[in-house]
């Protein structure tokens, strides 16, 4: 019995020694000079492969390092595909096609508080000019006035083409306090600033890049962008002076879209 009990033992810590459960697959890929790479075992080693591939992967039984157990096939000017090992069957033959990268430009027009092909505007306190850049609005406001403006930026809001609000946050602020009351900025006469305006939901924690990110505000990488043709946006930024609040609210239109 002392024999079998060793034996048993053995068998046990042999196993345990192969860390995790084995798991083949082929993969073939179009195009097929795609990169397959692929994230696997306790220690998330990572291997290269080209297409078709046969591949075997020992999955771990912790469910946090299984989660980051991935595969990817990737290349130049194609949309990068991902999927966890978890999801892949035993002896299962994939085909992964990647879609093609498309780009798109947007063109805007203001059409309030005034109508103009500039997104532009002043009055005798300020002057504001916005660009829509990819993941911001960049702003330069300028006070005309002869006495202190306030940007009021926890009433600032941001509603975006779906007509969903948003609160903002701008580039003076880290991205970690991006929930917290934001203060008041102060520009003193014939002063300046150039912040950039983003929407607060659109800020998350990438764990792949161990940092926050910002997302795209509009949808530029597919020919879902062409929908955007006519939507509207705004941007709503109350200004306080000599202890009144003046809201500027800024209606902008989507009036072309343009591939690249």
């Amino acid at each position: 019995m002392k024999g079998f009990s060793l034996i048993a033992v053995v068998l046990v810590l042999v196993s345990g020694c192969a860390g995790g459960v084995k798991r083949s697959f082929t993969i073939a890929t179009d195009p097929p000079d795609a990169e397959i790479r692929v994230i696997s075992g306790e220690g998330l080693s990572e291997e290269k492969y080209r297409s078709p591939a046969e591949i075997t992967v020992r999955l771990p039984k912790d469910s946090v390092l299984l989660n980051k157990n991935m595969l990817e096939v990737s290349k130049p000017q194609y949309k990068t595909k991902k999927m966890q090992l978890r999801s892949i069957k035993d002896g299962e033959s994939l085909k992964i096609s990647l879609d093609r990268l498309v780009r798109y430009r947007l063109q805007y027009s203001l059409l309030a508080p005034v109508k103009s092909d500039v997104l532009a505007f002043q009055d005798n306190l300020l002057s504001i000019s916005l660009a829509i850049e990819e993941r911001w609005i960049r702003m330069d406001l300028k006070n005309r006035s002869s006495r202190q403006l306030k940007i009021l930026w926890d009433r600032a809001e941001y509603t975006d083409f779906n007509n969903s609000q948003h609160r903002v946050m701008h580039s003076g602020i880290r991205y970690q306090d991006r929930n917290d009351r934001i203060p008041a900025q102060s520009i003193p006469p014939n002063g300046s600033v150039q912040p950039q305006i983003m929407s607060i939901r659109a800020i998350a924690y990438s764990q792949e890049k161990k940092d926050y990110e910002s997302k795209p505000l509009f949808p530029l990488d597919s020919d879902v962008a062409l929908d955007l043709k006519g939507r509207v946006f705004y941007l709503f930024l109350p200004v306080e002076y000599d202890r009144q609040i003046i809201p500027y609210n800024f209606k902008i239109q989507i009036t072309d879209v343009v591939k690249e």
